[in-house]
């Protein structure tokens, strides 16, 4: 479970060092992890990239795959196939997708090791600043962890399913490859984080509601690239499956107009309060209060609005889009794979 883990490791690596004013804590690999952190956010960022850059990556990563799982190692190909599997789909006890390969694959391009070492190296530099401030009897770190890590939370086991992209039988919807392998990674960020890293945290973790606008605001911007693709489609020649997928995205797009704020996501993007577009605290005065989570940035940007309700709105709002998008693929569950995770 390393490699789903690795992205929501560097954000919470960054969380750390902003609880530790960033100069508390200094290591040498400290400057590598951080460009590598920059990196491994590119991969959900991806989606705010203009269509055609997105649908490029995904084709890239798609053939640097079968090319690799093709002649690099040895697999058993599909049944009643010649071709190679070259994806793997990752799965919780209750089949709901939490991760799939080509969400990292470009980091394991070059170091197929790579997720596990950078994993390891992200954990153990949390773990150290950690560390640092239990040793200084800083209590500020046991009240962040009392309100962020649920203590009662074990792996549970997971489901696993290798695929071959080229195989449409996995896909429902009569649309290209590779807008099916975008919405499966927004499908997998989404379920990562609504099923396992929401099980691992307090729902009330300041840190886990950064996790899930994050991941709310560049999915939605992945399905708006997507809904706008359709619509040029349709326009040059007309199919009505494509109008109703349209259709269909639309709502969901308009359905998280109000979770949506610059200066939130200015403030959730860049680990501070301060906002980067006007360079002035988006935390209005009227509405502070440090016991507050966030500190009151929920109620100034959502007009009054409590960081309850909004976490709320907010994972209610991804509960609805994921099951929206678990529609768009046909899992065969007879096919899928038991991974044991030992006690």
């Amino acid at each position: 479970m390393s490699s789903p883990l690795i992205l929501f490791w560097a954000l919470y690596y960054n969380s750390l060092k902003e609880l530790c004013k960033n100069s508390i804590y200094r290591d040498d690999d400290d400057d590598d992890i951080e460009k590598l952190i920059t990196q491994i956010r590119n991969g959900i960022k991806l989606l705010s990239k203009k269509f055609t850059k997105i649908e490029n990556k995904i084709s890239q990563i798609d053939e640097d795959a079968t090319y690799f799982f093709e002649n690099e190692i040895e697999q058993f190909p599909n049944e009643n196939s010649t071709t190679s599997n070259n994806l793997g789909i990752w799965f919780d006890e209750n089949k709901h997708i939490i991760f799939c390969s080509y969400s990292l694959y470009y980091f394991m391009k070059n170091d197929k090791d790579l997720p596990n070492t950078l994993g390891f190296r992200l954990s153990n530099g949390a773990i150290k600043m950690m560390e640092l401030l239990g040793a200084e009897g800083n209590t500020e770190l046991d009240e962040y962890l009392q309100r962020s890590i649920n203590i009662a939370y074990s792996f549970s086991n997971f489901n696993y399913l290798d695929v071959n992209t080229n195989d449409q039988d996995i896909f429902v919807n009569p649309v290209n490859k590779d807008i099916n392998l975008i919405v499966l990674i927004i499908t997998s960020y989404i379920g990562f984080v609504q099923h396992e890293l929401s099980s691992m945290l307090i729902w009330k973790c300041p840190y886990l509601t950064r996790i899930r606008y994050i991941t709310m605001y560049y999915s939605r911007l992945g399905m708006i690239k997507i809904r706008n693709y359709f619509h040029n489609l349709n326009k040059k020649s007309f199919n009505e499956e494509i109008a109703e997928l349209e259709q269909d995205l639309t709502k969901f797009i308009k359905k998280g107009e109000n979770l949506i704020s610059s200066e939130f996501r200015s403030c959730m993007m860049h680990y501070g309060f301060i906002d980067k577009k006007t360079n002035k605290p988006a935390i209005k005065p009227e509405y502070f209060c440090k016991t507050k989570p966030l500190y009151g940035l929920v109620e100034s940007c959502f007009h009054g609005e409590s960081f309850e309700e909004y976490t709320i709105d907010l994972s209610r709002y991804l509960d609805e889009i994921e099951t929206y998008l678990l529609s768009w693929f046909n899992i065969d569950e007879s096919k899928l794979k038991m991974l044991k995770i030992q006690e």
